[in-house]
């Protein structure tokens, strides 16, 4: 699926750079049929990481996947098989 630039601007998207590459900070998760989850929708399969002495909830690896065979841009469509691996490796 294609998805044009208006309904990724529905999105409330902010990349941070960082020395580790880009991290995509958002408001909500479209999941596959494009409807935005919130931070309550996703809060109870998110996960909690811990980066040395700051923990972060992050979402679900089966969201984030959702939420990027959603976009279908050739970026999120690279990144599909590395994410599945981790799902699968989990």
């Amino acid at each position: 699926m294609v998805v044009d630039g208006a309904r990724l601007s529905q999105m409330e998207i902010s990349t941070w750079r960082t020395d580790a590459g880009d991290l995509d900070v958002l408001a909500d998760l479209p999941d596959r049929g494009g409807q935005h989850l919130t931070y309550e929708d996703l809060s109870d399969r998110a996960v909690e990481l811990r980066f040395h002495d700051i923990v972060v909830r992050v979402a679900a690896i089966e969201d984030i996947i959702a939420s990027k065979e959603w976009a279908g841009r050739p970026k999120d469509k690279e990144a599909l098989p590395e994410l599945r691996r981790l799902r699968d490796s989990g």
